[in-house]
């Protein structure tokens, strides 16, 4: 989305039950308000995983008060949290997903009151009025629209006490949680009657739990009687075929051994096995077949990846402390500079590091443009063609929420192919938050079409609507020239 939907402060917590006051953004209607069981799951998972930018939500803000937010933010972000354990990355998004799991974290969820609901026209115009605020920070801005925007009260109450475990009372994050399944039109799903087990359908439940040596594993797999939710900690997968691996998010298996397991798909190899959220720390990959895995998102502290077979692998949001690579072959792999630092990279064959460099002072001195302009566009319309005869366009710019509203900037990195009726591949970012380099290099990871990302910057173009930059327009292109050149490989 292009902003968040809501803003929200945790409140108190009393046994199961939570209160939290969530604030209506400026992607929908200045009344907007949601109070379902999923919007209830979504916020209590986002409490944790959107901790991070709570640094672009205090600007502003007295640096006391600063200070205290972010400390509530970073105890959020490292408390545990059995919820995000069981969950992992589920489809939030999807109201059948809801049906048949919501219920088993949420018994309930009810609005209990809203505040400043006095129609959209009286709120544009608190908007206009506390909009220059925005020019000095968000955390200013944010403080002043909670006290006179809509803003509303929802009481969650969990079937488990310790799925509000990695809640901390003031700690204020951004959301774009909505209610994304409306029980009414879709019950939750009954539970299956355990009268009459269908045991043809469990092969794995009269073996040992834990040793799965040699099996072939498909997505059913994970939901086997014989299993706990996603967690085969400490288990022995040594040359287990995992067919549909994939289609399976959040999995925890600490300390468990994979030597020479298969984890990539059959020939001719066309689609690479995606592994979201999966908690490995600790597991052996000894000669372990990886074709083409991506793994984002994924804990891998001390994994040891001696002698496997790593080609075109990628490793995206990863944690890869103390991760060890000898004898791995990591032909065209890709492994971010800042992940490969904090890993054992000696003895790794055919490793070379990712074109491009990390975010520097050229990135941060267009953050810092950003935060200062109403609104900067830039495209590098064509690029130089690869072997293949590829094309890369890159593009950012302000998106905007409506008319005089808050606008937001999207960087968009996209790849064309030069035949007739081609499907360009693109990534985007849902939101710039002030923060380019990160977003560049995150979204130029993610691309994995040219690999080289070489971008002719002879073609970019730039330009300031109302001329509201805050320096002139050849100044304002050099600017974006060293910040692209930092992050990419430019010609």
């Amino acid at each position: 989305m292009s902003t968040d939907t809501y803003y929200v402060r945790v409140g108190k917590t009393a046994g199961r039950e939570v209160t939290l006051h969530c604030l209506t953004g400026f992607g929908g209607g200045f009344t907007d308000y949601a109070s379902g069981r999923a919007f209830g799951l979504m916020l209590l998972l986002d409490a944790k995983r959107r901790a991070d930018p709570t640094a672009f939500l205090v600007r502003g803000l007295p640096k006391a008060v600063a200070r205290e937010r972010v400390a509530l933010a970073k105890k959020s972000s490292k408390a545990q949290s059995p919820l995000h354990a069981e969950l992992g990355g589920p489809p939030v998004w999807e109201a059948a997903w809801h049906a048949e799991h919501t219920p088993r974290f949420v018994a309930r969820s009810r609005l209990l009151a809203r505040h400043n609901a006095v129609g959209e026209g009286r709120l544009q115009k608190i908007i206009d009025e506390i909009s220059p605020l925005e020019q000095k920070g968000k955390g200013l801005f944010l403080d002043a629209a909670w006290a006179r925007l809509h803003h509303f009260d929802v009481s969650v109450e969990v079937t488990d006490e310790k799925y509000l475990q990695h809640l901390v009372e003031g700690h204020i994050f951004g959301t774009t949680a909505y209610d994304a399944w409306i029980e009414k039109q879709l019950p939750p799903k009954k539970k299956v009657s355990a009268k009459k087990p269908k045991l043809v359908k469990q092969p794995l439940v009269a073996r040992r739990k834990g040793d799965f040596s040699g099996a072939r594993l498909k997505a059913s797999f994970w939901a086997s009687a014989s299993l706990d939710v996603h967690d085969v900690s400490g288990s022995s997968f040594r040359r287990t075929n995992f067919v549909e691996a994939g289609f399976v998010s959040g999995v925890k298996a600490l300390k468990s051994d994979f030597t020479e397991a298969r984890l990539t798909r059959s020939p001719p190899w066309t689609e690479a096995t995606t592994l979201q959220g999966w908690n490995l720390k600790g597991s052996s990959f000894k000669g372990a077949k990886l074709f083409r895995v991506e793994f984002e998102e994924c804990d891998l502290r001390d994994c040891d990846f001696t002698q496997a077979d790593l080609r075109h692998a990628r490793f995206l949001s990863c944690n890869l402390k103390g991760a060890i690579f000898n004898g791995a072959n990591l032909t065209k792999a890709l492994i971010p500079p800042e992940h490969a630092d904090k890993a054992k990279m000696e003895g790794a064959r055919n490793y070379r590091p990712p074109p491009g460099g990390k975010p520097g002072s050229a990135c941060l001195a267009f953050d810092r443009l950003m935060t200062k302009a109403k609104a900067i566009e830039f495209e590098v319309r064509f690029a130089s063609p690869n072997a293949r005869g590829e094309q890369v366009l890159l593009t950012l710019g302000p998106r905007p929420t409506g008319p005089k509203r808050i606008m937001s900037y999207q960087l968009m990195l996209g790849c064309q192919r030069n035949a007739r009726q081609a499907t360009p591949t693109s990534v985007f970012s849902t939101r710039v938050g002030y923060y380019f380099g990160p977003a560049l290099r995150r979204l130029s990871d993610q691309l994995s079409v040219p690999p080289d990302r070489r971008l002719d910057l002879s073609t970019l173009t730039v330009s300031a609507r109302s001329l509201r930059a805050p320096l002139e327009h050849a100044d304002l292109l050099k600017r974006v020239r060293a910040a692209l050149s930092e992050v990419l490989v430019a010609s």
